[in-house]
């Protein structure tokens, strides 16, 4: 017979001990009421005795409705190990089948990381089917005093190292109160600890981050932040996977009457801004088919986003792609002097072969509820991806009270070496107004400094039906690049038709300094432009260094009219161009100014080597008694060539002039070839002195 000593005795107690504790995981289907008395029981439970092989679903039977503890449902924090280190196979599933979860009242005075539920460090958990409902009788705004929940649900790590890792909030309704400044619907923060959320202390390693959080087909509503996501401030630690929407259908996220102020408790690293989703320092993530509606005129104080990623806290590294695409975007903002911004990536959220997709995201109802001045942007991409996609978003019947400018897409930054920039497909559907006067509209703004070698693809975007009142400028395409660099550049296939412009000036495409590769605008059609100061169709002009050819081409450019008192109306405009272009296959027709402008179908004030070819240029008009209209002008540039090109149909039936109506009017330039051009001048007008010239030049260049 064997002696049991006393080692072999211990042996076997600590044997018999670890049996127990592996027997007692929670493993199966735990029900409420039935297994446990209470959701908060069931929690307490799970944190003692842990999770078994297979998972457990802790199961809220329907019409059970809970309180929950102070300061919310803690998942984690001081729990078993096998919940804080949990793993794919033993899923935690907390199902509420629509069961209303009410905070407690009152929540602890001063505290500002009260929840509904927290996942502290907690692993692979989900939390399904809920109702999470602030308390009526929490009312206490004040910071210091407060007694109210600041989080519906909020994921936190336990340690640095040990962050909350591939959970799932989904299926969800969470309703707080937005009068409450520190109010979030879900929140996730992996720079401070699960109490002390002004103090920023990072997680130190990409497992103490919330990395594989999934927020699917949540109904968020009365909150001031919608949904925020921070990741760790170090690059090689910064959360991945991050999925907000999924594919959409049933993982589509709904927020709505969100936004109070910017001003609220100094929560690290979020930014002081209001937001529907705001997501930080995490890479590859997906933020896409979800519907966001600020509340109506409730932000009193910040800018209001829709979509952020503000600038992460370290520049990332490696290969990845990023996507914002098919959300609906609604803001209105109450506060006179707030900007909004409809999706918003700043700079630093980039890697030098990271991708980012803006694409199908429709931007509708929006504007301030009281007569304003912010800015408006619906997309602005200034991250310095290597590849950028923004394609076919619409803007869908909007009219803005703002004197401030509106931009619909910005993307000026600099791109990598062999970097590009894809705009495709982007309209104005029904219509667009400003109805506010003041400032500057704004289609698409790329002004950067990119190395030859990047290109910029502008093409088949309509952006028709625009019109805006009093001293409001507006500007289509609007590039400009630094001396001797820049990406190639095409812009074809666009269209901007129905432009209603107020006093200010109308540029439909403004070409400003190109420097690099070849660069081409060719088959765009510019028609029925209306305003009251002065129209450009394309207007290429200023400084042009180190480009090898801008090819402008087959453009159509049609009912442009101006009813101001000053300024020109010119179709094609270029202007201090040291480089060769060809302006070729363009149609300019209707013109047309009753002020006492100069209306001039091409424009060309200085460039190396120009070829202005089979254009056809007609119905230009000037009404006034100044008035002076010219089919083409060269005023500048080194040697120049019309060939081929057609100018008929031009006149100024009350101009008073010598020579008020020309064909081609040469006054400047240093060699001028003409030749092939057909002319017809059959103007005539009611003026004192008149005259008229198919062809008109100075002495000054040789002709």
């Amino acid at each position: 017979m064997m002696a049991i000593t006393m080692k072999s005795s211990i042996s076997i107690i600590f044997i018999l001990l670890a049996i127990n504790s592996s027997f007692g995981q929670l493993t199966g289907t735990k029900n409420i009421p039935g297994d446990y008395p209470t959701l908060a029981s069931a929690i307490a439970d799970l944190n003692t005795t842990g999770v078994g092989a297979g998972g457990v679903t802790i199961n809220v039977v329907a019409s059970n409705p809970q309180t929950a503890p102070a300061g919310g449902y803690v998942i984690g924090g001081s729990a078993h190990p096998s919940v804080l280190n949990n793993v794919v196979g033993n899923p935690i599933m907390i199902i509420g089948n629509a069961n209303i979860i009410t905070a407690p009242t009152p929540q602890v005075a001063g505290l500002l990381n009260d929840g509904i539920f927290k996942i502290i460090g907690a692993d692979y958990v989900t939390l399904e089917g809920f109702s999470m409902l602030e308390n009526a009788a929490n009312t206490v705004t004040a910071a210091g005093t407060n007694n109210m929940t600041e989080w519906g649900v909020a994921l936190l790590y336990v340690t640095t190292t040990n962050g909350a890792q591939h959970n799932t909030i989904k299926n969800s309704t969470i309703t707080l109160n937005r009068t409450y400044q520190n109010t979030f619907g879900i929140y996730s923060n992996a720079t401070h600890s699960a109490i002390a959320v002004s103090a920023s202390a990072s997680a130190t390693t990409s497992i103490g981050g919330n990395t594989g959080l999934k927020i699917y087909g949540n109904t968020i509503s009365n909150v001031n932040q919608g949904i925020v996501v921070i990741g760790p401030t170090a690059a090689a630690d910064q959360n991945l996977g991050i999925d907000i929407g999924g594919a959409g259908g049933a993982q589509a996220n709904t927020i709505s009457n969100y936004g109070t102020t910017g001003v609220f408790s100094g929560y690290a690293n979020v930014s002081g801004t209001v937001n529907g989703i705001l997501i930080r320092n995490s890479i590859g993530f997906n933020v896409s088919f979800n519907t966001i509606s600020s509340s109506v005129g409730g932000v009193i104080n910040g800018t209001l986003n829709g979509i952020q990623a503000p600038t992460f806290s370290s520049i990332p590294t490696g290969t990845f792609t990023s996507s914002v695409n098919n959300n609906a975007i609604s803001l209105k903002s109450g506060l006179a002097a707030g900007a909004m911004n409809g999706i918003l990536l700043g700079t630093g959220t980039a890697s030098v072969s990271s991708t980012i997709n803006v694409n199908n995201n429709n931007f509708l109802d929006w504007g301030h509820t009281v007569a304003a001045s912010g800015a408006i942007t619906f997309i602005s991409q200034v991250a310095t991806h290597l590849t950028t996609n923004i394609n076919s978003n619409t803007f869908t019947n909007i009219s803005v009270n703002t004197a401030g400018s509106v931009t619909f897409i910005n993307h000026s930054y600099v791109m990598p070496a062999m970097g590009s920039q894809t705009i495709d497909n982007n309209s104005i559907i029904t219509a667009f107004a400003k109805t506010g006067a003041g400032g500057t509209v704004t289609v698409s703004t790329s002004n950067n400094v990119s190395p030859n070698g990047a290109t910029y693809v502008f093409t088949n975007n309509n952006f028709s039906n625009l019109s805006v009142t009093g001293a409001t400028a507006i500007t289509g395409v609007n590039v400009a690049d630094a001396a001797g660099s820049g990406p190639s550049r095409t812009c074809t296939g666009n269209t901007f038709n129905n432009w209603v412009g107020g006093t200010g000036p109308v540029t439909v495409m403004l070409y400003t300094s190109i420097g690099g590769p070849p660069s081409s605008i060719s088959s765009n059609t510019i028609n029925n432009i209306t305003a009251q100061n002065s129209i450009s169709g394309i207007n290429i002009g200023n400084t042009f260094s180190g480009a090898t050819t801008l090819n402008v081409a087959s453009n159509t450019v049609t009912n442009l009219t101006s009813t101001g008192t000053g300024g020109a109306i010119t179709g094609i405009s270029c202007s201090n161009i040291s480089t060769s272009i060809n302006i070729n296959n363009n149609t300019i027709s209707a013109l047309s100014s009753t002020g006492a402008s100069a209306v001039q179908g091409i424009l060309i004030s200085g460039a190396t080597t120009t070829h202005v070819f089979k254009n056809t240029i007609c119905d230009l008009s000037g009404s006034n008694v100044s008035s002076t209209v010219n089919g083409i002008q060269v005023s500048g540039g080194t040697t120049m060539t019309l060939s081929n090109n057609r100018i008929a149909d031009l006149r100024t039936p009350a101009a008073s002039g010598s020579n008020a109506l020309i064909g081609i009017n040469i006054t400047g330039g240093s060699t001028v070839n003409a030749y092939f051009n057909t002319v017809i001048i059959n103007g005539n007008s009611s003026g004192a002195l008149f005259g008229s010239s198919a062809l008109s030049t100075s002495t000054t260049p040789t002709l």
